[in-house]
């Protein structure tokens, strides 16, 4: 890729940051030869002066975001500047932290009169590794003739728990499954 070329393609933007979003090829063509410079000289450059994050500023930016999350993704210089001088906690008060749930999840092999019981805060995700890792599962796919697809769809979410609670919910349900004479695994 030629400067004209990175040229070209840096004029269709205002600004570096979208420049190297969009176009990722032409901006690290550009940044590897040394002419980032050249070819952004156009650009707006949105750099604010050193000292410009106060804690009140970190304060008032964080207001706009419900999130952490948010909040680094979105202005990520006052995130920063939070962190680097240990406002943080300060500037994020008002957000609400998400508490991970447990879910207590239960997978039926009703033509065996099976049941697999498991805890996760994602059932699904989790249960590929499952398949891969846990025989006794795989011998109940076998000899029911369940796919992967099938076991997915198969799952059935019990219950939602604090993490912690979880595991004595489990075993209520394993001795529930085990009253109606299924085969825990």
């Amino acid at each position: 890729m030629t400067k004209d070329i990175c040229r070209e393609e840096a004029l269709k933007y205002s600004n570096r940051r979208d420049f190297q979003m969009n176009a990722i090829g032409a901006y690290a063509t550009a940044r590897r030869e040394g002419w980032l410079n050249d070819v952004c000289l156009h650009m707006k450059v949105n750099k604010r002066p050193k000292g410009y994050w106060t804690k009140e500023k970190c304060q008032e930016e964080a207001l706009k975001y419900a999130s952490k999350k948010d909040y680094k993704k979105n202005s990520q210089s006052a995130y920063l500047a939070s962190i680097r001088n240990a406002w943080i906690d300060e500037t994020c008060s008002h957000m609400k932290v998400k508490k991970p749930i447990s879910k207590v999840y239960a997978i039926e092999f009703l033509s065996t009169r099976e049941v697999y019981i498991g805890v996760s805060i994602d059932p699904y995700a989790r249960l590929a590794n499952k398949i891969a890792r846990n025989k006794n599962l795989q011998n109940s796919m076998s000899e029911t003739g369940m796919s992967a697809l099938d076991v997915k769809n198969a799952i059935q979410i019990i219950g939602q728990y604090p993490i912690g609670k979880a595991g004595d919910a489990e075993n209520e349900i394993v001795k529930a499954y085990k009253m109606l004479n299924f085969k825990v695994k």
